[in-house]
């Protein structure tokens, strides 16, 4: 399937989300072509499951996708920063990560509708970097009705590769896009101090409050940040802003672990560890006393929810059934639907009970063709 469109395109107003995606001669993938169709009324979860076997290329879609929508939100500034000046370690070349073995170039498009236009940005993988053949205008756009801010430093563009890439165990996340890719995992140990800093320059990312550094685990910083503003320490942070998203994140940690997050635990090295109060009275204990599982499922409800909540976008799960047990894997479909309706939701999994949970015409069964 070919997607053809027209720039300007009108359309229902679903919000920011992924209309379709074309790739060639990426990673494992030798060309295909996968159209997201809307929902058939207002209301309806905009849900896509991708599913297949091992090394078909499921996750390699969502890279691509992912991949695409930073493009589209910080356009020729990623260029030579991407691949001449922030790689991660022990990654010399990542052309040849990228392109297809035998193949020069990787091409992907991806069409995006926003703001109830359809637009599409298209580009192209070599040794020398990436070269856009084909530029967005609702980017331009965006930047007028302030849905996005464009700047793009170092930083975030060499979290991004890491997180992108699988070497961080954080998610990618930036304005309107959240990306959790198979290796995520909350990276245990406590944070301290100099790992993060108050500001308010960066809305889009959520809650507003942080400047993330190099070791410290985006949903711990966000949560501790969160527990230090409302002492009313911080003159420029809402102490109300703070309340809200702890009572929202205890929403979560009440249902999957029976307890509240309202302490933080100061350590002899000058760290902090957050702590877990349960609701039987008993003694607080570490949020990494946790299970994988339970770990899991409130860090991601609490961060699309955080993260979404001004502005909806697009969610790209990579296996969402990680580390959960059948029950909770079931469910976790509806309860996305449940916290953050207006977001669009593209999934991939090996799981039959989160593949069946998304309606049929909003699924796509990978098969391998010789």
């Amino acid at each position: 399937m070919v997607v053809n469109v027209k720039n300007g395109t009108d359309l229902p107003d679903f919000g920011f989300r992924v209309h379709s995606v074309s790739i060639k001669q990426f990673k494992g993938i030798e060309e295909l072509d996968i159209e997201f169709p809307l929902p058939e009324i207002m209301g309806d979860p905009d849900t896509f499951a991708i599913g297949s076997s091992n090394g078909i290329g499921k996750t390699t879609i969502l890279e691509a996708i992912t991949l695409g929508l930073f493009l589209f939100r910080f356009g020729d500034q990623v260029i030579s920063k991407m691949f001449l000046e922030e790689r991660p370690s022990g990654i010399m070349d990542l052309a040849r990560l990228l392109i297809r073995s035998n193949s020069r170039k990787s091409e992907i498009g991806i069409t995006i509708e926003s703001n109830r236009k359809l637009d599409r940005i298209e580009f192209v993988i070599s040794e020398n970097g990436i070269e856009k053949r084909k530029k967005s205008d609702l980017r331009t756009a965006s930047r007028k009705n302030g849905s996005g801010k464009m700047g793009l430093d170092k930083t975030t563009c060499s979290r991004f590769i890491d997180s992108w890439l699988g070497f961080s165990p954080d998610p990618v996340v930036f304005p309107q896009t959240l990306y959790f890719h198979s290796y995520r995992k909350i990276k245990e140990g406590q944070l301290r101090l100099d790992t993060f800093a108050p500001t308010t320059d960066i809305p889009e990312e959520g809650t507003g409050l942080l400047i993330e550094k190099e070791y410290a685990s985006f949903f711990k910083s966000v949560v501790t940040h969160a527990l230090i503003a409302k002492g009313n320490v911080f003159e420029n942070i809402d102490v109300t802003e703070s309340e809200m998203l702890l009572n929202q994140l205890n929403v979560f940690v009440k249902e999957y672990a029976n307890g509240a997050i309202n302490k933080l635990r100061s350590m002899k090295d000058g760290s902090m560890e957050i702590q877990i109060s349960p609701s039987t009275g008993f003694s607080s204990f570490p949020f990494d006393g946790l299970s994988s599982g339970q770990k899991e499922i409130i860090s991601t409800l609490f961060l699309i929810w955080d993260s979404t909540r001004r502005q909806p976008g697009v969610v790209l799960i990579d296996e969402p059934e990680l580390h959960l047990n059948p029950e909770w894997a079931i469910k976790l479909v509806w309860i996305l639907n449940k916290i953050a309706p207006k977001n669009q939701y593209i999934l991939s999994t090996h799981s039959e009970d989160v593949f069946g949970s998304v309606r049929r015409d909003h699924r796509l069964l990978l098969t391998k063709v010789n």
